[in-house]
C-alpha cells in the first residue's frame, strides 16, 4: 500500500481547510459598497449594525437576538442591520451558553455591535459588544452584507402572559435587496 509523504498530506489538509473557510464566510457587497444606498432610519428608531470582523471560527454561525427575538445570524467577515426603537435593548448570542449585553439605541443614529469570538470547550463563543461609532464604522468597512433572511426563519419571541404588557418590540433585520447602481 503506497504512503503519502507527510508534507504533501499537511499541504492537502491546509488547502482543503482554506477552501472551506472561503465558502463559509459571508458573501455579498461590502459595507463600503452599500452604505450610501441604505434606506433612511424611521422616526423614533435607530439602526443597529451587527458585525463580525474575524474569520476565526468560520463554522460557528449562531443566531443573534435582540430582546429575545432573532434578528440575524453572525458569520465571519459579515454584517447585517436592524432598526430598533430608541432605548436600551438586550442583545444576545448563544453557542455553548448565552452571552448578552445591553445596546443603547439613539433615534436617528446608527450604533455598532461587534461580535468577538473566544475559544470554548466544543465551539467558539461569540460575545456581542457595542463599540463607539468611529470604531464600528472602521471595523465594519470591509465586512460583507449577509443575505436576506425570510421571516419564516425567525424564531418566535417568548410571548408575555395575557395580563402582562409587552415591554419592548424588536424588528427583524433589514437587508438591501438591490445592490446595483441606482
Amino acid at each position: 500500500m503506497p504512503t503519502i509523504p507527510l508534507p504533501r498530506l499537511v499541504l492537502s489538509a491546509a488547502l482543503a481547510a482554506m477552501s472551506l473557510g472561503l465558502v463559509s464566510c459571508a458573501s455579498g457587497p461590502t459595507y463600503a459598497e452599500i452604505k450610501s444606498k441604505l434606506p433612511p432610519i424611521a422616526k423614533g428608531e435607530g439602526r443597529v449594525f451587527v458585525y463580525r470582523p474575524a474569520t476565526v471560527g468560520f463554522g460557528v454561525k449562531p443566531s443573534v437576538k435582540i430582546d429575545d427575538r432573532k434578528v440575524g445570524t453572525s458569520e465571519g467577515r459579515g454584517f447585517f442591520y436592524t432598526d430598533q426603537k430608541a432605548g436600551s435593548h438586550e442583545i444576545s448570542i448563544t453557542t455553548e451558553w448565552k452571552h448578552k449585553n445591553t445596546v443603547s439605541v439613539v433615534a436617528g443614529q446608527p450604533c455598532y455591535v461587534e461580535c468577538m469570538i473566544t475559544p470554548g470547550l466544543f465551539v467558539g463563543h461569540l460575545i456581542p459588544n457595542q463599540v463607539d461609532a468611529a470604531t464600528g464604522e472602521a471595523n465594519i468597512e470591509s465586512c460583507k452584507m449577509l443575505s436576506s433572511q425570510s421571516p419564516a426563519d425567525e424564531e418566535p419571541a417568548d410571548q408575555p402572559a395575557a395580563s402582562e404588557p409587552s415591554k419592548k418590540t424588536s424588528r427583524p433585520a433589514r437587508h438591501v435587496r438591490d445592490w446595483g447602481d441606482p
